[in-house]
């Protein structure tokens, strides 16, 4: 007879004595996530029975009542129920995956525990956790220690960055509640209803697209093919692009503006605030985050330039700083001054551009926003432009200047040219060459 063993560690309180735990008689808990049952059927291979379902109209229905010979059980018991569906399976002589939780306390856990060894009859089991990456380290520390182990886990983490795995555990969450959290591997045509649904409720490409690549990253740990991966549901989300209405970039700053915002000789400290950032993010082609978390630590000037450091980006989280230069201009009109002029009458700070109310903190995306709409007002320049427009504005007064495609996305961090062409704005002074076909005749 064949007896595999699964157990899980639960929550904190199930590795605590307690009455409340031992009067625990739901069994919701103890499923096994999505991401461990293609490793279970591919080791033990699939279920032909769930026999503690918990659908709806399947109150009433005694497990216990039929046997199980000839069946290969998925049984994950309530835990005062444990003792007796071993009990079963014995006298039935059956085969079944058992979930259980590590509760040694548990007046079950005799049952399946011997001394210092799981009882005759289980013949294999697998640990499983809430994280994916946690069942494999528990795996590998078969064959690894556990420092090797941790290591390893960790590289493999930072291909994504943290920000982007919460908003995948989010996804794939809500697509594990949706399925109900079956006792088989998510097919091609689960992942597509799922995705259909989720567009039909939301109407938006983004959202699906979203869902759809965190499924994917899920799934592609798993044994087998990977069905976001299938022609289906390929196709599904080319569709969906193609019908998209088209993407309406963020107004670029122009040159003229940046001028009329440059030569503002304001006194007041909010308005000189305001310039000294502004004129930053257009000479440094910097994201707004960037220049609001700025400290002057990271500013390094010479008699020729100023050096700016940006210690993380959206990008890059880890590693070396990126380093952007701002040549001192010999125009009228130079962001190095204008700087330099704004830290000599900025409060004392950390920051470059602080709280003016409260210089321990930084100057917050929302003020700035507002700052901004309140300088077109009186300045009278667009009223649509973003704070995102510079970094545009940036990169394509630079194109237009004869900047290579290269040398832009060194100096704004851009790591493929697809990105930055949302940035880039096409006229005759951008795309020179191409756009003066009847010159060359």
């Amino acid at each position: 007879m064949l007896f595999t063993k699964l157990f899980r560690p639960l929550l904190e309180h199930w590795r605590k004595d307690g009455i409340t735990c031992a009067l625990y008689l739901d069994d919701g808990l103890i499923f096994a996530p999505t991401y461990e049952l293609s490793r279970i059927s591919s080791k033990w291979g699939t279920p032909s029975i769930d026999v503690f379902a918990n659908n709806i109209g399947s109150e009433g229905v005694n497990a216990f009542a039929s046997s199980w010979a000839t069946e290969f059980v998925w049984a994950v018991p309530p835990p005062n129920l444990i003792p007796l569906t071993v009990a079963h399976l014995l006298s039935c002589k059956g085969r079944a995956i058992l979930g259980v939780p590590w509760w040694p306390s548990h007046m079950f856990f005799p049952s399946l525990w011997v001394g210092l060894s799981w009882a005759w009859f289980v013949k294999d089991f697998i640990c499983v956790e809430k994280d994916p990456f946690d069942s494999i380290k528990l795996a590998l520390c078969s064959f690894i220690n556990s420092s090797i182990a941790d290591r390893l886990i960790a590289t493999i983490r930072a291909s994504r960055e943290q920000s982007t795995l919460a908003r995948y555990e989010a996804s794939v969450n809500k697509f594990c509640n949706w399925r109900q959290q079956g006792t088989t591997p998510p097919t091609t045509e689960e992942v597509l209803a799922f995705l259909g649904q989720l567009f039909c409720s939301t109407s938006s490409m983004s959202v699906v697209q979203s869902a759809a690549a965190a499924i994917k990253w899920h799934l592609k740990f798993l044994p087998g093919n990977n069905p976001v991966e299938s022609v289906w549901i390929r196709a599904f989300l080319e569709g969906l692009r193609r019908q998209a209405p088209p993407v309406q970039h963020r107004q670029k700053v122009t040159e003229a503006e940046i001028r009329l915002i440059a030569g503002w000789e304001s006194t007041a400290v909010k308005d000189r605030r305001m310039i000294a950032y502004l004129c930053l993010l257009f000479a440094g082609c910097l994201r707004p985050s960037e220049g609001l978390r700025l400290l002057r630590k990271d500013l390094v000037f010479s008699t020729s330039e100023v050096t700016i450091r940006i210690e993380k980006d959206k990008t890059r989280k880890e590693g070396p700083p990126r380093i952007t230069p701002i040549r001192k201009s010999s125009s009228s009109f130079c962001a190095l001054k204008i700087l330099q002029d704004w830290l000599c009458v900025a409060p004392t700070s950390q920051f470059v551009f602080p709280n003016l109310k409260n210089p321990k903190a930084a100057f917050s995306y929302d003020a700035a926003r507002k700052e901004l709409a309140r300088l077109a007002n009186v300045l009278g320049f667009r009223k649509d432009l973003t704070l995102h427009g510079f970094r545009g504005g940036s990169a394509t007064a630079a194109i237009a200047n004869g900047a290579p495609i290269d040398e832009v996305m060194r100096f704004g961090g851009w790591k493929r040219q697809a990105t930055l062409d949302a940035y880039v704005e096409v006229s005759a002074t951008t795309v020179p060459t191409a756009s003066a076909s009847f010159d060359f005749l």
